[in-house]
């Protein structure tokens, strides 16, 4: 048997949206972002432990440049734990991080800034529906923070 795998399944990202898990951060109250299509990511990398699956989860948000006054706001999101879903251009949303296994926060910033959201955790990413429209729209997920692709 041959395994291949879907390479371009989420490299049409065109929503992603946060809630903060921990409520230690009160989510800035930030303008939606527009971001190009080849400036968010996404990477899991999965390998078996003594426990079983490990699912390594990365989503990068690249800014082609920020105000202070953004790169502010943006520092306060470091401090908390997020349940993350994303959107795709064909309207199938996945859960990428989950309230029982959040995903942290970096930043950093070379030539333009990005917000890096990572973690690993025993559950894949979760297949939740397909919803033509311009947002997310799952029961219990009342979101903080979007950033969308224009």
């Amino acid at each position: 048997m041959e395994l291949s795998k879907n390479t371009d399944l989420f490299n049409a990202i065109c929503l992603v949206q946060i809630k903060s898990v921990t409520d230690i951060v009160d989510i800035p109250d930030l303008q939606t972002i527009y971001h190009t299509p080849s400036k968010i990511s996404f990477t899991i990398n999965s390998s078996p432990n003594e426990s079983g699956v490990l699912h390594r989860k990365r989503l990068t948000l690249n800014y082609p440049g920020l105000s202070t006054a953004d790169f502010n706001k943006f520092h306060k999101l470091l401090h908390g734990e997020y349940q993350v879903f994303i959107k795709l251009d064909n309207n199938d949303i996945y859960e990428v991080a989950s309230i029982t296994q959040p995903l942290e926060l970096a930043s950093t910033y070379n030539q333009h800034h990005s917000l890096v959201f990572s973690g690993s955790s025993p559950i894949p990413v979760k297949y939740r529906d397909n919803q033509p429209g311009t947002g997310i729209e799952i029961d219990g997920f009342n979101y903080d923070f979007n950033f969308y692709l224009s």
